[in-house]
């Protein structure tokens, strides 16, 4: 009979535990929320203005819809937190909501919207 109850409360206990911990979880899942290829639409409309790529291997580099060609000089090796894009060059502060991304630029004076890219 004492293994049983010892056995009922090992159950118990592992099922607190588990679900103790269950708010973390999504966080550690994905530690870089932007990761991936975010489009930039002139407001309202359909068309492309820029589109911002955030790499695994944490890289960031945009390009313009006219066909500018990304280059090294716009490509940066950045961090991230809860609220901020450290690059190597200068912070932004961002949100997500949903699968838009808003992006403030380092002086504080524009607000750039990002619509997540198909997958």
């Amino acid at each position: 009979m004492d293994i049983v109850i010892k056995n009922i409360l090992c159950f118990c206990l592992s099922i607190i535990v588990f679900t103790a911990c269950d708010e973390g979880i999504d966080e550690m899942d994905n530690p870089n929320p932007v990761l991936g290829v975010w489009n930039s639409y002139y407001q309202d409309t359909d068309s492309l203005v820029m589109t911002r790529v955030f790499t695994v291997d944490f890289y960031s580099y945009f390009m313009f819809s006219e066909g500018k060609v990304q280059n090294e000089m716009n490509k940066q090796h950045y961090y991230i937190n809860k609220t901020q894009i450290i690059l190597d060059q200068y912070t932004q502060d961002y949100v997500i909501d949903g699968d838009t991304l808003w992006i403030t630029n380092s002086k504080g004076d524009q607000v750039t919207k990002y619509l997540k890219a198909d997958k």
